[in-house]
């Protein structure tokens, strides 16, 4: 029998950042406060699968949140 993979959730806070190739400035493309990410570890590393209420309630109603950048 197969055993499932570990599965973790991490809490994620951050910003995601550009430089301006006009004016060579920093533009805030995103930020977030608080995230619930749901990792699953595939083949000796740690993957998102996504937000962690996603993953385990996929007929949540949160789904008109806005996703994370990196999905």
């Amino acid at each position: 029998m197969d055993k499932a993979p570990p599965r973790a959730h991490i809490t994620c806070t951050g910003s995601l950042w550009a430089i301006s190739n006009e004016s060579n400035e920093r533009a805030n493309i995103d930020s977030w406060f608080g995230e619930v990410h749901h990792l699953k570890y595939v083949d000796g590393v740690w993957r998102m699968q996504g937000h962690a209420w996603e993953v385990l309630s996929p007929k949540d109603t949160r789904t008109a949140r806005r996703p994370h950048p990196f999905f």
